[in-house]
């Protein structure tokens, strides 16, 4: 006999309460076992200068945001959209049938934008998505790298938005 608490405990992030990444790869390499891919779409979430904040600012400011953006993942969660903290500042969300996954996952950027905006140093979130491509993907894997790249790809450009901010905070 198991005990659920433990489970919950085993499958939850502390913090945030998402599930975590322990959960993620089950759920992951459950749909992989059952060929479970068609309309599947893997998002990457980072939030952007969270070590510049706990340099800055310090550690629970840093959990602060972490938490806010677990918040803003949890406000669009449904049947359809599952969202995980896979690990430190990032998160999973696995969309399954979701349609336009992009308009969710603007939403949820410009969600976080309210909160972010207004802290002494700004963050944001960086989204990188990708759908499940039975020509590139032969596992839920791939479809993440994929989204893992486009989420690295949105990070450099909030960067280099940001570096704007650090010129005008400097003096420059």
């Amino acid at each position: 006999m198991t005990n659920p608490l433990y489970r919950d405990m085993a499958n939850t992030d502390f913090m945030t309460e998402l599930k975590n990444r322990n959960s993620y790869e089950t759920d992951r390499q459950n749909l992989d076992a059952k060929k479970k891919w068609n309309g599947l779409t893997v998002a990457v979430i980072d939030v952007n200068n969270l070590k510049l904040v706990n340099d800055r600012l310090g550690h629970a400011v840093g959990d602060d945001c972490i938490v806010n953006a677990a918040r803003v993942l949890q406000s669009v969660e449904s049947q359809k959209v599952t969202a995980y903290r896979y690990g430190g500042d990032e998160f999973i969300l696995l969309l399954e049938n979701y349609p336009e996954p992009e308009k969710l996952l603007v939403r949820v950027k410009e969600k976080f934008a309210k909160y972010g905006d207004k802290q002494e140093v700004p963050v944001a979130l960086a989204v990188g998505y990708a759908q499940f491509d039975e020509n590139l993907d032969q596992e839920i894997a791939d479809t993440q790298r994929r989204a893992d790249e486009q989420m690295y790809q949105d990070k450099m450009k909030i960067k280099r938005s940001q570096e704007k901010w650090n010129n005008v905070e400097n003096g420059h």
